[in-house]
């Protein structure tokens, strides 16, 4: 057994490995930096490859340079940490009552629990101040969190939820790819106002782009042509589906809802959420236009039309989420109109935003109409709206830091996405480079290499004095990476490759550029 190597410490969080290689003598499998995609690199045998360092905890001239042009893609630890003990804090809120780290948390947590004689209740303010902990960190930003949870929910009981005792009369009718959307649509809604018990709702959630507006949910109920009802609320910060499903269950805020009968609106209504995530918005929608629907006489069922079907099943789990308020009370009010009469059913269809179809439509329209600005009043936030913002943060920090050359190298080849944007490190769905050439392994070796500039060619070789040829197979003097890319005549290019899809057809054309030659004797 080897003893845990020892913890750096980077800007203020351990880091568990050092910044370039990993302490001498611990066996793999090792955490290291290398690449545009660290993990997908096995570390070479020193002998094996004289161009990688080794496991010896020793760096040649070479090696000691290379590296700081590949960390680009790997979020820093730092960051990393940073960003999971953010998220980590709002989690304490999820806690029940009695958990035992109430105890030592101060009087917004300590809910039921008795408290330690070190908790964080009974220290002085003066004393509070000194303390650096995690107790403390929480209990200085989950006050930012006004979400409010039931892990132990009546509803949450395994064999309890709305799903397993009325499962006959729960129905989510699914986006089919193969299908034509609209006239099935169509045909939906003429039976659905053709018969007098069946009530149409139709509930959106919008997020906007800027910051300095709230988000918005909205439900309209039709029943003939009246309109009934036509109100406002705020709300606070929640993400999309969490609007979608206020927008079902009662009347939200910012959302928009819209509830028919036959050819009659009921109610149509639009309320305020504040600044919230796409989800949380959405799962607001579908919440208030439940709520408005069960409400009408003469109904056995209540058709919602959404254009967020992850938020639809969202709305009747009665499980520990972002949102969860909701969602019970989605429950309860399903659970007393279920058991009011055996025939009511609900069914949730799923209508994209895109095809601005109907009563939808006209749901969507009526919720990007209003737009109100952020005011000085404190608003709520969600779970989900919190988290993301701390990944969001630790990817700005990131690209600041991209941004400095010592960090990013200074053989880094830039490029750009269609709209002139500079290309930025992210590793949501394996980031800007490992999607773009996550169908072949060995395409993705080459355009490391030929990003970061280490690519086995003249340029490289006389960089860090290897002891191989410099110049080119078409006569000139140098092999380096401009060269290559744009005047060799024995390679194929068409313009210069701003975009990562040149690269990609500048290497399919060329299948051996910027990479290793065949060894002879058929190893490696």
């Amino acid at each position: 057994m080897h003893p845990p190597p020892s913890l750096p410490v980077s800007d203020g969080f351990p880091t568990p490995f050092p910044p370039l290689l990993p302490p001498a003598g611990l066996p793999y499998p090792y955490p290291t930096p290398g690449g545009l995609f660290g993990h997908l690199f096995t570390p070479s045998h020193p002998q094996t490859n004289p161009y990688s360092p080794g496991i010896s905890g020793k760096l040649t001239p070479a090696a000691s340079e290379s590296l700081t042009g590949q960390t680009q893609s790997v979020i820093p630890v730092h960051l990393m940490l940073k960003k999971l003990v953010t998220r980590t804090v709002y989690r304490v809120a999820t806690l029940s009552d009695t958990h035992p780290p109430c105890s030592m948390m101060g009087k917004r947590l300590l809910k039921w629990a008795e408290p330690h004689a070190c908790s964080a209740t009974l220290m002085t303010p003066a004393m509070q101040e000194k303390v650096k902990s995690t107790v403390m960190e929480i209990d200085e930003h989950v006050h930012t969190l006004t979400e409010s949870f039931e892990p132990f929910a009546p509803e949450a009981r395994p064999g309890d939820w709305l799903l397993d005792r009325y499962v006959d009369c729960l129905h989510f009718d699914k986006r089919d790819p193969t299908q034509d959307r609209c006239p099935y649509l169509d045909e939906l809604i003429a039976n659905a106002k053709a018969d007098p018990l069946t009530v149409l709702a139709a509930a959106d959630g919008t997020v906007p782009q800027s910051n300095q507006y709230q988000v918005t949910l909205a439900a309209i109920i039709y029943k003939g042509h009246r309109k009934l009802e036509r109100t406002c609320y705020v709300s606070g910060r929640v993400t999309a589906p969490d609007a979608e499903l206020n927008a079902i269950i009662n009347f939200g805020r910012y959302n928009l809802q819209g509830t028919y009968k036959g050819h009659r609106k009921l109610e149509r209504t639009r309320y305020i959420s504040g600044r919230v995530t796409t989800p949380d918005a959405e799962l607001n929608a579908i919440a208030c236009t439940v709520h408005l629907a069960v409400k009408q006489a003469n109904c056995q069922h209540i058709m919602v039309f959404t254009d967020s079907m992850g938020s639809a099943h969202k709305a009747v789990d009665p499980s520990m989420h972002s949102g969860q308020a909701f969602s019970l009370s989605v429950c309860c009010a399903l659970q007393v109109w279920f058991e009011a009469d055996d025939l009511c059913r609900i069914t949730f269809v799923y209508v994209s935003s895109a095809l601005r179809w109907d009563i939808h439509g006209k749901a969507h329209k009526y919720i990007t109409e209003l737009r109100v600005r952020v005011g000085h009043r404190k608003m709520d936030n969600s779970i989900d709206t919190l988290r993301s913002q701390a990944a969001h943060s630790s990817l700005d920090a990131w690209g600041s830091m991209f941004q400095d050359h010592t960090y990013r190298g200074s053989k880094f080849l830039e490029l750009q996405w269609p709209d002139r944007r500079t290309i930025q490190p992210s590793y949501s769905n394996g980031g800007p480079w490992l999607s773009t050439f996550r169908h072949s392994i060995t395409e993705f070796a080459r355009i490391c290499q030929c990003i970061t500039g280490h690519a086995p060619i003249g340029a490289y070789y006389r960089r860090f004095k290897i002891n191989e040829p410099h110049g080119c197979t078409c006569g000139a003097a140098l092999q380096s990476r401009q060269h290559v890319l744009f005047r060799c005549c024995d390679r194929y290019s068409v313009h210069y490759p701003r975009f990562l899809r040149d690269i990609a057809s500048f290497l399919k054309h060329s299948p051996t550029v910027f990479g290793f030659n065949q060894d002879p004797s058929g190893v490696g």
